[in-house]
């Protein structure tokens, strides 16, 4: 599978992340080269425009066959037309949706997540083409270690898939990647690919592209107050130096001073919480939930929530303005 990242408009794209600032490392080498903790899992791929291609895998063919259409979602006017100087520099998304949108077909779990590829891939070929400066996705949680065993093996498979045969197209779109998040807990195969990629685009000038993996908003601030800690501890810091741009200095997500918190969460699937995602960067993010499944979630349900988003009022605790 080749993600195509810019050069689709029926295939769609990928995957979650947060911030890191200039002065945190990347992910060491070390840790990148840690032993490949997972097993083959390999399994066919979808398309998200309502049919499976035939495919081959390992030789064995596999048929093509039409899916039963989702229930519709409720109409919602396309707007024609952003403003572009009210464009939101950062957008954030929870991508929710991907097993149940293969329930509601009848099909395993493993097609839903590879519709869900194929639907990040039009959203990033989106923001680029609407300037949209930062896109972070949540990929993979911390609490998604939970599920069954397969699952997981198959969403690392995936994720080491996508990464190894696009990151050439990546590279020559001018797309910066950075991943944030336990990558310790990774299979090290997908791990060293991480860093790789993550290494090779990070001084690209396009869309930056912040994924999160094993990401956890709440271990995110543990970490950064143990960060702070230690610096107290060698006597470096007095404790009367820490306040908030200290400790959002530590934060995974500020490891670029460019970035800044995301303006707009977009969360599909109808689902209205945020789900242990970027806990302190989203305490002014405009939110807005859609009912789409994440598969389901094209450039023209983007096209909507970002109309909302420039609807809204940012008044960060001024006067609303008149």
């Amino acid at each position: 599978m080749s993600l195509g990242f810019m050069d689709s408009s029926k295939l769609r794209l990928v995957s979650g992340s947060v911030r890191q600032r200039s002065s945190a490392p990347l992910a060491p080498l070390s840790q990148c080269l840690r032993p490949d903790r997972s097993t083959e899992n390999p399994r066919v791929l979808t398309r998200a425009s309502g049919e499976i291609l035939a495919s081959q895998q390992q030789g064995h063919s596999i048929g093509q066959q039409l899916l039963a259409p989702p229930p519709p979602s409720p109409a919602r006017q396309i707007p024609r037309e952003l403003d572009p100087l009210r464009m939101p520099e950062h957008v954030a998304i929870i991508m929710d949706g991907n097993s149940r949108w293969a329930k509601l077909r009848g099909l395993a779990t493993d097609r839903g997540h590879e519709a869900g590829v194929h639907a990040l891939r039009e959203i990033v070929a989106a923001s680029s083409r609407l300037g949209i400066k930062i896109l972070t996705v949540f990929a993979f949680s911390t609490e998604n270690w939970r599920r069954p065993t397969i699952e997981i093996q198959f969403l690392m498979q995936l994720f080491e898939r996508v990464i190894s045969e696009d990151s050439m197209n990546i590279f020559t779109k001018g797309i910066c990647v950075h991943f944030i998040g336990d990558l310790s807990r990774l299979p090290g195969t997908l791990r060293l690919l991480a860093c790789q990629i993550q290494e090779r685009t990070r001084h690209n000038k396009g869309l930056k592209l912040v994924v999160g993996l094993s990401y956890s908003g709440r271990q995110d601030l543990v970490q950064a107050c143990k960060a702070v800690a230690a610096e107290v501890q060698r006597g470096s810091v007095d404790l009367d130096e820490i306040d908030e741009s200290k400790l959002e200095s530590k934060l995974l997500t500020t490891w670029d001073e460019e970035i800044s918190d995301p303006d707009l969460l977009i969360r599909t699937s109808g689902e209205k919480r945020l789900s242990n995602f970027m806990l302190w960067q989203l305490a002014y993010t405009e939110l807005v939930f859609v009912p789409e499944l994440w598969p389901d979630f094209g450039e023209n349900e983007y096209r909507v929530a970002l109309a909302e988003y420039q609807e809204r009022d940012r008044r960060f605790g001024r006067h609303q303005n008149k």
